[in-house]
């Protein structure tokens, strides 16, 4: 897989910046079960160009992580530009199976035959 700079260089700030003080890992149920703190996971990122579809996905992208890190990093950030360039190199589609009934609501959610409007 072919990311972005953009994408790479937030992995390498997080990698570079982050202190692993696992602030962000005590309230954040994804990270506890990466068992890896940020820098770990953006390190094994950067240092390879690899990363499981899975662990971007699986983020919320609610930013409670930064908002307990001392350093205020943005992972939430860089896993969101993870999962665009993703997308990207899969022309559009989604790269987890497990996503296919999201692009199936994406799809079909607006057609007729799926909505209900009553009038009056």
């Amino acid at each position: 897989m072919k990311y972005s700079e953009e994408t790479v260089a937030k992995a390498q700030y997080i990698a570079d910046t982050c202190s692993s003080c696992r602030r962000c890992m005590r309230d954040c149920m994804f990270l506890r079960q990466q068992k890896k703190a940020p820098d770990k996971i953006f390190g094994d990122f950067v240092a390879t160009g690899e990363i499981d579809p899975l662990v971007p996905y699986s983020c919320e992208l609610c930013h409670h992580c930064t908002i307990v890190c001392p350093y205020k990093l943005e992972i939430a950030d860089a896993f969101l530009a993870i999962r665009q360039d993703l997308i990207v190199q899969n022309k559009g589609r989604l790269p987890l199976e497990q996503l296919r009934g999201v692009r199936f609501h994406q799809i079909f959610s607006n057609f007729r035959l799926f909505t209900y409007t009553r009038k009056g």
